[in-house]
């Protein structure tokens, strides 16, 4: 039979039933399973952690891919506006006009 350590505490480690001292468990199988399943956790933990990199990694290769296409539609763009302001100058500014010299 099994009790906590405050029930022995009380009953002074003697069992109230048969009148015997309590012994001590054994408890070393209990932690080797235990350090067992730590370090299958910890292996499922490192798996689990590289994959979140690599998907991270490929998560921020897409970005950077997208944001250098931004990048290039925003230049067109800019240069595709330049285009039309310069033809809006040039139509909207005033052309000299040439007089012809009358010959005596």
């Amino acid at each position: 039979m099994e009790v906590n350590e405050e029930s022995a505490l009380l009953t002074d480690f003697i069992c109230n039933e048969c009148g015997e001292v309590y012994d001590l468990a054994d408890n070393t199988k209990m932690i080797a399973d235990t350090m067992k399943q730590i370090e299958k956790l910890q292996k499922e933990l490192n798996s689990v952690g590289s994959e979140i990199k690599e998907e991270q990694g490929k998560k921020d290769k897409k970005l950077v891919k997208l944001l250098k296409k931004q990048e290039i539609e925003k230049k067109k763009l800019r240069e595709k506006n330049k285009k039309i302001r310069d033809k809006l100058k040039k139509k909207n500014t005033p052309k000299k006009i040439k007089s012809k010299k009358k010959k005596k």
